[in-house]
């Protein structure tokens, strides 16, 4: 029973930090990029959890209220979204339109890329911290 119980909590832990390496991760870029200490997020339900514990992120229930769009890409999202700001959660977005940046997991190590001409059109600032991540 002991090393039932060992095993589970070595395999639960890591999958556990990822979420807290997530959020860490965007509470300390989105407010950078959009310049502002509090960001209200559209996000799709799959990610919803991710931002829970959030005391700089608030989640709305309607995009056009949103600073920014969460998504896994920009093609299903709901109508009158088609303008705002994308951050994306799969590389194959990046070249999507609004989509100004992509966190994404590639042979199990996280990728950020921002997209300068994006990010140049929206009126956001890429940080001199994060310029190395652009393209």
């Amino acid at each position: 029973m002991k090393k039932v119980v060992l095993l589970l909590s070595f395999l639960l832990i890591p999958l556990m930090a990822d979420a807290n390496y997530e959020l860490k991760l965007y509470e300390k870029i989105f407010p950078l990029i959009m310049k502002k200490p509090t960001l209200k997020v559209f996000v799709e339900d799959r990610y919803k959890d991710i931002f829970e514990d959030s005391e700089h992120i608030l989640l709305v229930s309607n995009c056009r209220n949103a600073d920014f769009i969460f998504a896994k890409n920009s093609s299903m999202l709901p109508n009158g979204c088609a303008s705002k700001p994308i951050f994306a959660t799969q590389f194959k977005a990046f070249s999507q339109k609004n989509v100004f940046g992509v966190f994404y997991w590639k042979k199990g190590r996280p990728q950020l890329v921002f997209n300068k001409k994006t990010i140049q059109e929206k009126g956001l600032v890429l940080p001199q911290s994060l310029a190395k991540y652009a393209y």
